[in-house]
C-alpha cells in the first residue's frame, strides 16, 4: 500500500444528546451503540481504491456559556464489516454472487466446447469471460475538489444517497473475482493520517489524537457542531472515539486531563528523592550518588531537605503500595507498571535494611533535621554528620514500627505475582516487626519537633489489616478490631490512619459501624460539611499543604467507592479534587497545574534544594534559595503545597508553606491518579462539574 492509493475516509453523522440523566448516541447508519465511556461511530468506506465522501457531524447541547473543545481519538483501523461494505461500496452480497456465478458456469457448460464435460482433446485455455472489478466512477479520488465539496455540501443528514453512485453504475456480482473479494476484506492496521475541518481549530496531539476547538461561543441550550473528514489509507476503516469536553457530562466521553501522564510524572518525583548509590537506569539526569555513608543507605529524602524520617516515609510507602495492589490495571493502562515496581522496590529495600529482627532494632531516622535545614545545596555535596535514630526494646516506637510493618506487608501483596521470593521476604519481616511493635508499644519522640506522632494505635491497626490481607490469618483481623478508633479523623495522612483502617475493616467484615465511620468522614469533607471550599472548588483543610489533604482524601474516596460505599458520589468528588490540582483552577489565568511538569503552566520555584542547583560543577549554596527565576532543574511530578483558601498562590522558593514538596504530599495524589486511570480503563470514570474547568488537554 502506498501513499498514492489513499482513500479519504469520513466519519458518519452522529448526534450526541445529553440531559441530566443520560447520554446516548444516535447513528442512523450504524448498529454500534454507546459504550460506557465513549461513543465509537464506525466509518463507512468503500474497501477499494476509490474515495467515499460523506458528511460527518457531532452535536452536543452545552450547558454553559463557554468555548468548547472536541477531542478525536482514533482507534486502530479495521476492515469495514461486510454488511456495511456491500451497502457502501455497491458490492453484491455473497448469495447474489453465488447465484450469478452459478448461472454463468451453467451457461459455459452448455455452450463452451472446451468445457471438460464435453470430454474432447482441445487444450484448456484461461477463461476470459469475466470482467475485472469495476470501481464506482462517481466517487473516484481523481475528481476535482469542487465536485467533492459539492457532494459534501449536498449530503442529506438522514441518508447517504449523495455518496451512492447511480444504480446502473453498481458492479454486478459476476464482475467481482475471488482474489478481489479476498483483497477487499484483508485486515489492515493503519492510523488516520490527518483531518480536514472547517468550523474549528485543529491541534494534533499525537498520531491518534487531535483537539478540535470551536471558534464560536455557545450559550446554554445551543448546539455545538463539528464537521470533519478523516484521511487514511485505503481498505481500512477509521474507528474514532469522539469526546466533547468542557461540560458537566464530559467524562462520559473522556477528559481533558491526561491522568496517565500525571502518574508517570509523580513516579519521577519519587525517583528524584532517592538517596544512596543510584542505579544505572536512573531517570533523573541531575541526580547522582549521595549519602553513601549513611548507617542505612538508600530510601527517599523527605522533602526539599535530605533527612529520612521514618513516619512520613512509611506512611507514603503504604499508600503507594496500596494503590499498586488495588489499581494495578491503572498503572498498566498508563504504561507505568514496570516503573512503579522499580520505584517501590527502592523503598522496600530500605525497610529491609532498616529493620534488624536479630537485634530487635528499627532505624527510624537518618540525619539531623535542624542541621540539615541549615544546609542549602545538592544532596551529592552533603558531607555533614548524619546521625541515626532507632526504636528498640529500650526505646519504643510502635507508631513508626507499625507503619513500617504495614508498608512491607502491603509490598508483599503487591509483589506476590511479580517476585514471590521477594514478597515472602517482605512478609516475613513485616510479621516480625509487627510482633515487635505490638510487644513494645509507645510513640517515638526522638524526632521532635519534626513529625510528632499523636499515637500508635492507628499504625498498629493498619499493620494488622495489611497482614490480614497478606496472610488471611484472622488473628490479625481480631487485632485490628481492637486497635481501630471509630471517631471522626481530622484528616488522613502521615499521623492519622484511622480512616484507612476503618475502610479496610469494612471491606473485610462488611459491618455497618465501619461503613458509618467512613461515611462520617466524607460527610464532613463534602460541601455542606466542616471544610471550607475555595472559589474554584478545592476542599481546603489547612494552609500548610492543602493539596496534600485534598489528594489524600481523594485517594480514600476512590478506595471507599471500590468497596461499594456511595461509589458514584465519592468518585465524582475525588476526580474533581484531582482535576483542580491538574488545572481546573483560576491561578495564572487558569489551567495551572500544581504538579510540576504537567501541562504548560506549573510551579517554577519549588522549595527544593536539589532542583534549585545548577548543573555541576557550578556551586550551589544559600544564594540559590534566594535566586530569582525558575529553578535550573525541573522537579517533574512533585506536588507543591498548594493554594490559600481563596485560590491564591505565589510561586516563591522561600515559601515552604505553599511551595514545598514532600513524600506525603504526593502519596495520596499519586494513588488517586492510579485509581482514576483504573476508572478510565473499567469504564467507570464519572461525570464531573468543576467550577473553573480547563479544557486544554496535556
Amino acid at each position: 500500500m502506498n501513499d498514492q492509493s489513499d482513500s479519504h475516509k469520513s466519519l458518519q453523522c452522529a448526534h450526541f444528546v445529553n440531559d441530566e440523566s443520560s447520554s446516548y448516541l444516535v447513528a442512523p447508519m450504524c448498529d454500534q451503540g454507546l459504550g460506557s465511556i465513549s461513543a465509537v461511530p464506525q466509518v463507512l468506506v468503500a474497501e477499494y481504491s476509490s474515495a467515499v465522501w460523506a458528511r460527518s457531524c457531532h452535536a452536543k447541547k452545552v450547558d454553559a456559556e463557554l468555548n468548547n473543545a472536541c477531542r478525536i481519538v482514533t482507534g486502530q483501523l479495521r476492515p469495514t464489516t461486510l454488511p456495511l461494505l456491500y451497502r457502501t461500496a455497491g458490492i453484491a452480497p455473497p448469495d447474489i454472487v453465488r447465484q450469478t456465478h452459478g448461472s454463468t458456469e451453467k451457461h459455459k457448460q452448455e455452450t463452451d466446447l472446451r468445457h471438460p464435460l464435453f470430454d474432447h482433446s482441445y487444450p484448456r485455455a484461461r477463461l476470459k469471460s469475466r470482467k475485472s472489478f469495476r470501481t464506482v466512477e462517481s466517487v473516484q479520488p481523481d475528481q476535482d475538489a469542487s465536485h467533492r465539496l459539492e457532494l459534501w455540501n449536498t449530503w442529506d443528514n438522514t441518508t447517504n444517497e449523495a455518496i451512492q453512485p447511480p444504480k446502473e453504475q453498481l458492479p454486478s456480482g459476476r464482475e467481482l473475482q475471488r482474489k478481489d473479494w479476498v483483497t477487499l476484506n484483508r485486515a489492515r492496521a493503519k492510523d488516520v493520517w490527518w483531518l480536514e475541518q472547517w468550523t474549528g481549530k485543529i491541534k494534533k496531539i499525537s498520531v491518534r489524537e487531535y483537539t478540535i476547538t470551536s471558534k464560536e461561543s455557545k450559550r446554554a441550550g445551543e448546539e455545538l457542531h463539528f464537521n470533519y473528514l478523516a484521511h487514511g489509507a485505503k481498505n481500512i476503516e477509521a474507528n474514532a472515539l469522539v469526546t466533547i469536553d468542557g461540560q458537566s457530562t464530559v467524562s462520559r466521553f473522556g477528559s481533558t486531563k491526561n491522568y496517565g501522564k500525571a502518574l508517570g510524572k509523580s513516579i519521577l518525583f519519587y525517583d528524584a528523592q532517592r538517596s544512596g548509590k543510584l542505579p544505572a537506569n536512573n531517570p533523573i539526569p541531575w541526580r547522582g550518588d549521595s549519602n553513601l555513608d549513611d548507617c542505612v543507605p538508600g530510601g527517599w529524602h523527605d522533602a526539599g531537605d535530605h533527612v529520612k524520617f521514618g513516619l512520613p516515609l512509611s506512611s507514603a510507602a503504604t499508600i503507594l503500595g496500596w494503590s499498586l495492589v488495588q489499581f494495578k490495571d491503572g498503572y498498566e493502562k498508563s504504561g507505568q507498571l514496570d516503573q512503579m515496581y522499580d520505584m517501590m522496590k527502592w523503598v522496600y529495600d530500605y525497610f529491609l535494611l532498616a529493620w534488624k529482627p536479630w537485634k530487635q532494632e528499627l532505624n527510624v531516622q537518618v540525619g539531623d533535621g535542624k542541621k540539615d535545614h541549615g544546609f542549602w545545596g545538592r544532596p551529592e555535596d552533603m558531607h555533614m554528620e548524619r546521625p541515626c535514630k532507632y526504636v528498640s526494646t529500650k526505646e519504643p516506637g510502635a507508631d513508626i514500627a507499625g507503619g513500617t510493618a504495614a508498608a512491607m506487608a502491603a509490598g508483599s501483596v503487591a509483589y506476590k505475582d511479580k517476585d514471590r521470593a521477594y514478597a515472602n521476604l517482605l512478609l516475613k519481616r513485616a510479621k516480625s516487626l509487627y510482633s515487635f511493635a505490638k510487644r513494645y508499644r509507645g510513640v517515638f519522640t526522638g524526632g521532635i519537633p519534626f513529625y510528632k506522632s499523636s499515637g500508635d494505635a492507628d499504625e498498629m491497626c493498619e499493620a494488622a489489616m495489611w497482614l490480614y490481607k497478606a496472610t488471611g490469618n484472622t488473628r490479625y483481623l481480631s487485632d485490628a478490631k481492637q486497635f481501630v478508633d471509630l471517631n471522626l479523623p481530622w484528616y488522613f495522612g502521615w499521623d492519622d490512619k484511622r480512616l484507612s483502617c476503618q475502610a479496610m475493616l469494612y471491606e473485610a467484615t462488611k459491618e455497618g459501624k465501619y461503613k458509618t465511620a467512613v461515611e462520617n468522614y466524607f460527610r464532613s469533607w463534602f460541601p455542606g460539611g466542616d471544610l471550607k471550599y475555595t472559589p474554584c472548588g478545592q476542599a481546603w483543610r489547612a494552609k500548610w499543604g492543602s493539596n496534600r489533604y485534598a489528594g489524600n482524601s481523594a485517594f480514600m474516596a476512590i478506595m471507599a467507592a471500590e468497596m461499594g460505599i456511595q461509589a458514584d458520589k465519592y468518585r465524582k468528588w475525588a476526580v474533581e479534587q484531582i482535576n483542580y490540582i491538574l488545572g481546573d483552577n483560576k491561578h495564572n489565568g487558569g489551567c495551572f497545574s500544581f504538579e510540576i511538569g504537567y501541562g504548560d503552566k506549573f510551579p517554577q520555584n519549588p522549595h527544593h534544594r536539589g532542583a534549585s542547583c545548577p548543573n555541576r560543577p557550578a556551586s550551589c549554596s544559600t544564594a540559590q534559595m534566594n535566586a530569582a527565576g525558575p529553578s535550573p532543574q525541573i522537579l517533574n511530578g512533585a506536588l507543591v503545597g498548594g493554594p490559600d483558601a481563596d485560590d491564591g498562590y505565589q510561586d516563591k522558593r522561600k515559601d515552604y508553606i505553599h511551595n514545598e514538596v514532600a513524600l506525603d504530599y504526593n502519596a495520596g495524589f499519586h494513588g488517586a491518579l492510579a485509581g482514576i486511570a483504573h476508572l478510565e480503563k473499567s469504564g467507570q470514570l464519572p461525570a464531573t462539574n468543576n467550577k473553573c474547568p480547563c479544557n486544554e488537554y496535556h
